[in-house]
This record gives structure tokens, sequence and C-alpha cells, in this order.
């Protein structure tokens, strides 16, 4: 991917060429949505950082994107490629708009738009990944007869998992205020537990230390 300069995998880290492996099939997967969009990386990384929450960071606007392939409890198990590819996709969002707010989502829905038309068009990725190669142990690319709102939602439904890892289902992380119980599909056509969420998981003001990204951990 010519908009990405450097992809990055955690060496000390269990599967390090799986791990490296995955962040280059997620380049390949983005790369038209990136040129269409003039939108450029200088560095994408693998990151496992301590706060369980954080699934992914965009740093100065492009300078440096952190995904998290790993599970928070145990970095030997990764992440369905379509959870990763959602953090990533997120993260794009944050080159251009900053604040989780009407406009940041309006064009991550057109990016996953961008991203479900490209797959109707039988699009795997470039160079190695356009044939379909298999992505080390975790499988093949999805299968495109999944409608990929379900894909999203997967995702979607993933992350709140993720979030709740810390303080147990229904507890907002960093306080003590109660959610109320609903199903997935409800809180996510809520803008309000949308952004909630985002805010958790995704924020470029929490430090990351040195040791946690470009493969020195």
């Amino acid at each position: 991917n010519p908009q990405i300069g450097d992809i990055t995998a955690l060496k000390k880290q269990t599967e390090y060429d799986r791990a490296l492996d995955m962040m280059n099939r997620l380049a390949a997967q983005v790369k038209p949505i990136m040129q269409a969009r003039s939108l450029k990386i200088r560095t994408l990384a693998e990151f496992y950082p301590k706060d369980k929450r954080l699934l992914g960071l965009n740093v100065n606007r492009g300078a440096k994107i952190l995904v998290r392939l790993r599970t928070p409890d145990d970095p030997r198990t990764f992440f369905p490629f379509e959870h990763c590819l959602g953090t990533l996709l997120h993260e794009l969002v944050h080159n251009t708009h900053g604040p989780h707010n009407e406009l940041f989502y309006k064009q991550l829905d057109q990016l996953w738009n961008e991203y479900e038309a490209l797959q109707d068009k039988g699009y795997t990725g470039d160079g190695f990944y356009s044939q379909g190669q298999r992505l080390g142990r975790s499988g093949k690319l999805a299968n495109r007869s999944v409608p990929l709102r379900d894909l999203v939602l997967k995702a979607a439904e993933n992350r709140m998992k993720t979030l709740s890892l810390s303080t147990g289902s229904g507890q907002k992380l960093g306080g003590s205020k109660r959610v109320p119980a609903k199903p997935t599909r409800e809180l996510l056509g809520s803008a309000a537990e949308r952004r909630r969420a985002d805010d958790l998981w995704c924020s470029g003001v929490i430090s990351v230390e040195d040791d946690e990204i470009d493969g020195s951990n």
C-alpha cells in the first residue's frame, strides 16, 4: 500500500509472523479507500496497550495508527480479521475528523460502504493478498456472501465485550454509573451510545509507552 510508509508488528509477542501478515492484509484491504480519499499513514503498527479498553489510536492525524490485534487478556488469541478492520477504518476517519461526532460517523459509514462495494467487486487486496491466501491460522478473509452490516455489528459486539472485561457487563469503564441493559442492536442504533463506547476504546489523549508499540515488546 503506497499510502502507508511503514507496517510493523510486535516482535517479542508470540506469532510475530502471523501478526505482521495480518497487519499487511489490513493495509491491502484499505488501499483503494485510502487512495480514493488521499489518506496517508506514516506508520501502521500493532500495539498491545496495558489499558485493556484501547483497541486503536490515531496519533497526529495519521502520523501513526495503532491497532490492537490480540485480546487484552491473552496475547496468543487474535481478534477476528473484521474486528481489526473495523478498528483500522475507524482510526482512518480520525485523519480528517477528531471528535466522535455526526461528521465522523457519516464518514465512517461511507468507508464501510466503500469497503462493501470493493468486496462486491471481488477485491481481496493487492499483490500477494489478491489471491485470497489464508490469514495465518485464523482462516480466509470473510466470505462476501456475509452481509457487511452483520460483520460491522459483530465487530461492534466484540468491542462492547472488550469494554466490559475490566468492570463487568453494564458498567461504564472509568466510572461507577450503571448503563441500562439493552440489546446490542438497539445500543448501536443510538448515536449517544455509539459515541460513549467509542470514546472509551479509542482515545488520542491516552499516552502509549514506547514498549507497547513499534515491535519493541
